[in-house]
């Protein structure tokens, strides 16, 4: 497969779109698991992105 620039733009406009999605779903679960979840997030944002 062939990543061409505009499937990585398409990419990264998904995933930012999904960790938005995923904070505010967050924001009305339990507070404790927020941090541990958005590390993972970050984790994962940060790999899609390299």
């Amino acid at each position: 497969m062939v990543i061409t620039p505009e499937i990585q733009i398409l990419l990264s406009v998904v995933s930012v779109a999904i960790f938005i999605a995923l904070i505010l779903i967050l924001n009305f679960r339990k507070k404790g698991t927020q941090k541990v979840l958005i590390w993972i997030l970050s984790i994962a944002f940060g790999a899609l992105m390299a």
